[in-house]
């Protein structure tokens, strides 16, 4: 409220996992716009919020980006192209690659390419300007992404490239040949 009558017209960021706090936010007729960048479940909570106040509302949900591989492709800058979409800041961004679609002709060769290239990532410091992928961000995250390969849909698949290598920083690994609705989402 203090925000409201202190600051009227100014734009505010918050960045919170308190329920309350984002459906008073959507819900209150003095916001005037909310962004969201999150689940499918919560966009349409929010939106449903906001639709009473008729506010603006910019949502990105889901974010199943894939990067898309063809027959004529650079397979170097491909595969270095496909690692940095996938693991820029160990996936922990909402745009991040979750998955390639590859043409059949050349998918054996490709995947060998960037088993290749993801095994010259530098793991470590973040800190430290030689490493390129540092720790996840917390114990949920690393049990979340160490657990992921259990999924029903992933069961089966070929694990492409690498094994956790401590508790948060963790060696990129892949499914190869998962099934389309192979999903790092999905409850168990």
């Amino acid at each position: 409220r203090f925000a409201f009558e202190k600051f009227p017209g100014a734009d505010t960021t918050l960045g919170t996992q308190m329920k309350s706090v984002g459906e008073v936010m959507a819900a209150h007729p003095m916001v005037d716009k909310v962004a969201f960048t999150g689940s499918t479940e919560v966009g349409a909570r929010i939106r449903a919020l906001a639709a009473p106040t008729v506010k603006k509302v910019t949502l990105e949900l889901g974010g199943k980006s894939a990067s898309i591989v063809t027959e004529d492709a650079d397979f170097e800058l491909a595969a270095k192209g496909v690692l940095f979409g996938t693991f820029f800041h160990n996936g922990q961004v909402c745009e991040s690659g979750t998955r390639a679609v590859v043409n059949e002709k050349i998918y054996d060769d490709f995947v060998d390419k960037l088993v290749e290239t993801a095994a010259g990532i530098k793991l470590g410091d973040p800190m430290d300007f030689a490493t390129d992928q540092g720790p996840l961000v917390s114990d949920s995250a690393s049990t979340t992404t160490t657990t992921a390969a259990d999924r029903p849909a992933w069961i089966g698949t070929a694990r492409a490239i690498g094994m956790p290598t401590s508790r948060l920083i963790i060696a990129p690994s892949s499914a190869a040949r998962a099934s389309s609705s192979a999903s790092m989402d999905e409850p168990r």
